[in-house]
């Protein structure tokens, strides 16, 4: 199995004394979460705290991306949209590009916050005729495709002060 993304939306900050939490120390309301930063990558989880807990006020979902060779075929894919020869051209590219948020990511753990959930729902739209077009002629392009779909909505989500959180 391969990454799994919880993707939320309207969260709200919690006061501490706001959580009940069980005994080993998780929150027991179910759209109460604490969000990680993958200390690799600092910048993405811009716009969270990661010492407070948020309660989901809005939309909240999950989809998943195959398994991990699939997903590395999948951000490789995203790249080449990109004008990249590799993953690791677009990841080294020193200027700001398509997808390379999302491409120099974790692959197993950490969080997206709403900033840059912004920058790459903008990333997706303005590349989606691009992708449908690629993805109909690439190996695999209907599975990609649909990851690609999966991340437009998770985006279009996450942007409005939410979040992407990879498990």
């Amino acid at each position: 199995m391969g990454p799994q993304f919880s993707i939320y939306n309207k969260l709200k900050k919690m006061d501490m004394l706001e959580v009940a939490l069980s005994d080993d120390g998780y929150p027991i309301e179910e759209n109460v979460a604490t969000f990680y930063s993958n200390p690799n990558y600092p910048i993405h989880i811009s716009g969270l705290d990661t010492n407070s807990f948020y309660k989901c006020i809005g939309k909240k979902m999950c989809f998943t991306a195959g398994d991990y060779e699939e997903y590395e075929e999948f951000l490789m894919y995203l790249s080449y949209i990109s004008g990249f020869k590799t993953a690791e051209d677009l990841i080294n590219f020193n200027d700001p590009a398509y997808f390379k948020e999302l491409v120099n990511f974790s692959r197993q753990e950490g969080t997206i916050g709403p900033i840059v959930a912004k920058k790459l729902f903008h990333d997706f739209r303005d590349n989606f005729n691009i992708a449908a077009c690629y993805f109909e002629h690439c190996p695999n392009g209907y599975k990609h495709w649909i990851h690609y779909q999966n991340w437009c909505a998770g985006l279009y989500i996450a942007q409005d002060d939410g979040a992407i959180m990879i498990i």
